[in-house]
């Protein structure tokens, strides 16, 4: 099993290492666009003047702090229907139980 983790392991840590720098190359291609198109295009937003408005960048933090917040929604939700289908555990002779996790049981989830 050990084998395994370390295997999906090293594609998780190759595709995000791929993601970032798929990411630093779409950044600087963009920043390039804006900084060479600067003067042809005149800022016309409504919204550029507007105090009452979130700046971008409030909108970026807000929206990544809710999908965080999902997530971890999502990821108790996991682990609860994790639990739930986990059988009891069989009773043995001697009073001891068997490996199995009772269900409702407390566990610790890392991240991968």
């Amino acid at each position: 099993m050990a084998d395994t983790v370390q295997i999906l392991t090293t594609i998780q840590d190759q595709y995000l290492e791929n993601t970032r720098k798929t990411q630093e190359a779409i950044v600087k291609a963009i920043s390039t666009w804006v900084e060479e198109s600067k003067n042809l295009v005149p800022d016309v937003s409504p919204w550029s003047s507007n105090d009452q408005w979130p700046t971008t960048a409030e909108y970026v933090e807000r929206s990544f702090r809710f999908t965080e917040r999902l997530l971890t929604a999502q990821h108790e939700f996991a682990i609860a229907l994790l639990e739930a289908t986990t059988p009891e555990p069989e009773t043995q002779k001697d009073g001891a139980t068997s490996g199995a996790r009772k269900p409702g049981a407390k566990t610790t989830a890392t991240a991968a």
